[in-house]
């Protein structure tokens, strides 16, 4: 795989929905992609959460969602980022069936990113 290149059509992480293996898998390829690296070091550490009073599991939820937007956001025209229609295990960027016709909503990469940065600040915020 490239840096900086979606790869369509293939496998980013299979065969597990682990919430903790998802996260892993998907920060690794946002950061592939070229995510902002303050997020990666913010999904990294949530990784390594040991802290009895915080709630790992809860705080991997909020990152599994913020990098499904994040990754959905780099999905290039015509495809999407999700698990795969014929196995939901199976997670990347897939070639759009044209099964659904909503409107798209014209993000720009900074709009994703200060979103998202917004959700992790109010996750750290809480602990």
């Amino acid at each position: 795989m490239k840096k900086g290149q979606v790869e369509i059509d293939q496998t980013v992480i299979h065969r597990t929905l682990l919430t903790e293996d998802l996260v892993e898998a998907f920060t690794d390829e946002y950061e592939r992609l070229g995510g902002l690296e303050s997020n990666v070091t913010l999904f990294r550490l949530h990784l390594q959460m040991e802290d009895p009073d915080r709630d790992k599991d809860r705080t991997l939820l909020y990152d599994l969602e913020d990098l499904f937007d994040l990754l959905g956001g780099m999905a290039p025209e015509g495809t999407s980022f999700g698990s795969h229609a014929g196995d939901a295990s199976d997670f990347g960027f897939w070639t759009d069936d044209g099964e659904y016709d909503d409107e798209p909503i014209d993000y720009t990469e900074q709009d994703r990113d200060a979103a998202a940065s917004e959700r992790i600040s109010n996750i750290q915020n809480e602990y």
